[in-house]
This record gives structure tokens, C-alpha cells and sequence, in this order.
């Protein structure tokens, strides 16, 4: 199965944490085949945040392979050749990232990718001689930009920009939510983020990342300034790090370490530490805010330690056993950083 391109900042699940101060001005919409929004915390209000979809749907009909008025599914039915400088762009940066990886990540997949219908009632696997007959007219190859003139140099070549288009979308958000003052935002496109700024106060956004082998909502938690330093091209079995292929089997090597950790969101994260350090003797504890610590002696008794914090004044909002088997890697590739 040919690998889909995401950024990691944004891909995954927001987590808003604990003690997030204040409501932020939001806006949603279903855009892009998804639910989107644009959440401003600080620097906007209602009419920036609805500023921004507006924007998004613009670029919608830009990028969209399905909608009869997009300019790209004009592109794809042959009705044009010429295009504006925005599809040029997406659709240059998708053929070198096709070049980059060998055709791993392939914007070409269009005719293929149609086949699963995952809006019908009854959806089902697309026939195996049609898919082999498709795929005969992918490959990067085939395509090529000049300018602002796309040729295919095969009449039945359908580009689909999904893996691309959204990351291109949210810095595009991004550049015009910080024209307009914006210095703390997410913007959401249908689990793809961007984090702009800081949460109120300065701490870090904090990004769930879904488990490739978990059910949903199985997450690793990772801060925001962490992603902006880290890209990866990503698929169901396969995560590239810095070009680094790592394949299902690496993956699932990971998985067997099956590192554990006890998350604890309390009132003072930093007296909670010391408290966990004077009483039990354990300095391995990660604290990655004002409330989050993360506990990784996880034979260590949770509920004693609760009742030596609330001895201590520590208000307690959760404490529970998370386990986090890719914790080793992020930690690897983050340089000592890991989780937060």
C-alpha cells in the first residue's frame, strides 16, 4: 500500500490537559470531507476565527478532487492545463516528495484511492484486477509542472493532493491568523494541527499521537514545540523519521518494550515531584507543565502517593496507568526530550 505524506504537526488528537485558563474564540465548519475549526486563545476573537474557514474554504476549491467546481478536479477531467500558482505549488512539492522517497509518497493515487467509497451505505473492498489495472497509471513520473502548466504524460493519471494539500492549508491559515495579531491558536483540519503560539500562560500545546496498532483514542502525549522541530511521512504500517524508514516490524519491536507510566494532573506539578522524590526516593518522574507529571517507577503505590499529596496540599484532578510503547522512540528522536 503506497505510504500517505502527513506532517506530523499536524496529524493527530488535540488533548486540552488540565487547568486550560480561559474560552477560546472558535469557529467550525465541515470543510475539506471533515469537521474542521480554528480555535483563537489569544490575540482574535469569533470574526478572525470565521476569517480563517472562510479562507480554508477557498482553498477547498482549489484542492479538492471531488468537487465538480474545484480547480483541481478540472485539472484532473482534463478541462485545463493551466493552473493557479497555488495548485502549481502543492502539486510541485507532491512530486518531489515522490522523487524524494522513490515513489513511497505518491500524489498520482487519485484513480486508485476512488475505489474505496467510504461514503456508501454499504461500503466494501474494491475489486483486486481493478485496483492492479489502476495502478498501471500512477507514478509521480507522470506527471510535471513548468510554470504554471501541469502535463500528464498518461490520460488516465488522477492526482489526489489528501496527503499534502491540508499541511499546505494550515500554514497558509496560520500566516493569515498571525497577520491578523493572532499569537495563540490551534487550527484543526479534521485531526491535522497546527499549533500556533503557546497555551495561555506559555506552556506548550500538548498533541495526542495515535498509537498505529491501537484502538482509537490510544494516544502518546507530545508538546507542541517538540512537533515544530520534527516532520515524518507516515502510513498504517510505517513512520519515516528524518528519512529513516521504519517498517511494521521496527514498529512493532517497539510495542514489545511496552514502557509504562503513571500520569498525575494535579495543582502544583513541581511540589508534587519533590514529594514523590522525599517520600519514595524516585527523582525518574518527567514534569511537563504547571499540572502534568508523569511517574515512570510505576511500582511505586498510587494511592499513597495521592494521600501524601493531599497531606501536602496538592489538589489531584486524575491519576491512572498509561502505557507508552513508543515512548523509547520520541525520546530517541527528540533528543532526550520525550513526551510531554
Amino acid at each position: 500500500m503506497r505510504k500517505l505524506f502527513l506532517w506530523l504537526l499536524a496529524l493527530g488528537l488535540l488533548l486540552s490537559g488540565c487547568g486550560q485558563a480561559g474560552e477560546p474564540a472558535e469557529a467550525s465548519a465541515f470543510l475539506l470531507d471533515t469537521a474542521v475549526s480554528v480555535r483563537i486563545y489569544e490575540g482574535g476573537g469569533r470574526d478572525t476565527a470565521q476569517a480563517a474557514l472562510d479562507l480554508c474554504a477557498s482553498y477547498e476549491k482549489i484542492f479538492s478532487r471531488t468537487d465538480p467546481d474545484s480547480e483541481l478536479y478540472r485539472l484532473n477531467h482534463r478541462e485545463i492545463t493551466q493552473v493557479s500558482d497555488e495548485l502549481a505549488q502543492v502539486i510541485a512539492l507532491g512530486l518531489d516528495y515522490g522523487r524524494s522517497t522513490g515513489g513511497a509518497f505518491d500524489i498520482t493515487m487519485g484513480a486508485v484511492s476512488e475505489l474505496w467509497d467510504f461514503a456508501a451505505e454499504d461500503p466494501a473492498l474494491p475489486d483486486g484486477e481493478e485496483v492492479a489495472r489502476r495502478l498501471a497509471h500512477t507514478g509521480w513520473e507522470t506527471v510535471s509542472v513548468e510554470g504554471n502548466t501541469v502535463t500528464f504524460a498518461d490520460p488516465e493519471t488522477v492526482i489526489d493532493l489528501g496527503g499534502v494539500a491540508k499541511g499546505y492549508i494550515a500554514d497558509r491559515l496560520a500566516d493569515f491568523l498571525r497577520g491578523e495579531g493572532v499569537t495563540s491558536a490551534i487550527i484543526d483540519l479534521g485531526g491535522n494541527l497546527y499549533c500556533l503560539g503557546s497555551r495561555p500562560g506559555g506552556e506548550p500545546f500538548q498533541v495526542g499521537i495515535q498509537y498505529p496498532y491501537e484502538e482509537r483514542q490510544t494516544t502518546i502525549l507530545i508538546s507542541s514545540h517538540i512537533l515544530s522541530e520534527i516532520s515524518l511521512l507516515a502510513d498504517d504500517v510505517g513512520i519515516i523519521d528524518h528519512g529513516n524508514l521504519l517498517e511494521e516490524e521496527s514498529l512493532k519491536e517497539l510495542e514489545e518494550k511496552n514502557a509504562k507510566y503513571i500520569h498525575f494532573c494535579v495543582s502544583n506539578a513541581q511540589k508534587a515531584a519533590q514529594v514523590i522524590a522525599s517520600s519514595f526516593g524516585s527523582k525518574n518522574v518527567h514534569v511537563s507543565d504547571g499540572n502534568n507529571l508523569y511517574l515512570y517507577d510505576t511500582d511505586l503505590p498510587v494511592e499513597k502517593i495521592n494521600r501524601n499529596f493531599m497531606e501536602e496540599g496538592i489538589g489531584i484532578r486524575e491519576a491512572h496507568l498509561c502505557e507508552d510503547t513508543l515512548e523509547d522512540y520520541f525520546r530517541r528522536i527528540t533528543g532526550g526530550e520525550g513526551i510531554a
